[in-house]
């Protein structure tokens, strides 16, 4: 399956980035890591990251995640990862992401921990 981001405000100053598809090295994970690059620099302070529509993610993509929270929280902006129960949160949890990331089951969720 494709690759699919797309980006959109739900609320007021939150920023919803929607991936669907597979989050792998041979879908062009960069185009997300561009995307979240360029949110930081315009100076999004609350972005939600909603991997509800991914049907597979490898090391690369789960990097590209990893890149993504961490230029966000060294600009002080709140980012949240939404992964409802499956396989994409079992390996993130296999990654010890658990810890690392701020992840919520859905986007409501995601948006209450970003306000």
């Amino acid at each position: 399956m494709l690759l699919q981001i797309n980006e959109r405000k739900i609320e007021p100053g939150i920023v919803h980035v929607e991936v669907m598809g597979s989050l792998t090295i041979e879908r062009d994970p960069q185009r997300l890591e561009v995307l979240t690059s360029e949110l930081a620099e315009q100076g999004a302070s609350k972005v939600i990251l909603d991997l509800t529509g991914v049907v597979h993610i490898d090391s690369s993509g789960i990097g590209v995640i990893v890149v993504s929270s961490g230029r966000f929280k060294e600009a002080g902006s709140r980012f949240v990862v939404v992964v409802p129960e499956g396989r994409v949160l079992q390996l993130l949890k296999r990654a010890g992401l658990d810890g690392l990331l701020t992840i919520s089951d859905t986007v409501q969720a995601a948006a209450a921990a970003v306000a």
